[in-house]
């Protein structure tokens, strides 16, 4: 077992723990740490289970708290997330998330630490701050271990430009939505009937049908984007089939005065898109 011991803190990512520990035991980078200690390095960036489980054994911590902040791989492209079951998609990998403003107070502490929820893809916004999260593509193979030394090499002043730039706003009703959800908070009845996954797709390709029309291409999204996208729907999907059937009747009265019969794609878009797509499982 490691010595001295190191502990693991209730926010943190199983990969930041592990960063933290390579810097405080070797000084060398995470890739190196893992092979000394027996972890394939692919293996901890997905939160495999028997890598928690060395990780815990030679750090000297409960297991348990590493799975706590962690989508475990249950399957292809499947996660176990605190017991609900979510695709990669609901993930933000490749990217690496952080707000600048948590990092600076790391900083000042003298260790950083990613938070397990800037892995989800929904979480948009820091709620201790309130500035949107920024991302970094990932670059090089290693990048998918999300080191924040490495990736954000800005401190001080750098990073303060990046608080500045990243505007101010609360945190979407959708994030809350989830993040209470995985901490085990009744929300919605029609959203808690569904999976997480689902739940946080429906609401956000409604909000997108209500906010940019039926012509929109996803790939066309930035992140803000899909932030206010997430907002519209939630607005409606949290009022259940009632407040689901609004919007998608709202979308077909636009359509009263066009000339043949339109059908569902082009009355739906995205929307309907999403749901015929006949080699999707979602």
């Amino acid at each position: 077992m490691l010595a001295p011991h190191f502990p693991f803190h209730s926010e943190e990512s199983p990969l930041s723990y592990a960063a933290c520990l390579a810097k405080l035991h070797t000084g060398d980078r995470l890739v190196s740490f893992l092979r000394d200690i027996e972890i394939r390095p692919d293996q901890m960036a997905v939160n495999e289970g028997s890598a928690l489980c060395r990780l815990a054994e030679v750090a000297g911590i409960d297991v348990e708290d590493l799975r706590a902040n962690a989508a475990v791989p249950v399957g292809k492209r499947t996660y176990n997330l605190r017991g609900e079951l979510v695709t990669a998609e609901f993930l933000a990998n490749p990217n690496t998330v952080f707000c600048p403003a948590c990092l600076a107070e790391d900083d000042r502490k003298g260790m950083r630490r990613g938070r397990w929820e800037w892995s989800l893809s929904v979480v948009r916004t820091c709620p201790q701050h309130e500035i949107p999260l920024l991302r970094q593509a990932q670059a090089a193979w290693d990048d998918k271990l999300h080191e924040l030394d490495r990736r954000v090499p800005e401190r001080g002043v750098e990073l303060q430009e990046m608080i500045e730039k990243a505007g101010h706003r609360s945190a979407s009703p959708l994030q809350d939505y989830v993040l209470r959800r995985l901490d085990g908070i009744a929300g919605p009845d029609w959203l808690d009937a569904q999976t997480l996954d689902q739940a946080t797709r429906a609401t956000e390709l409604l909000g997108v049908l209500v906010a940019y029309g039926p012509t929109q291409k996803l790939p066309e999204l930035e992140s803000n984007d899909w932030d206010h996208a997430g907002r519209i729907g939630f607005g409606f999907t949290s009022r259940g089939e009632k407040g689901i059937r609004e919007a998608l009747e709202a979308q077909f009265r636009k359509f009263d005065d066009a000339s043949g019969t339109p059908g569902g794609r082009k009355i739906f878009g995205c929307f309907y898109n999403a749901l015929a797509h006949s080699k999707s499982l979602k």
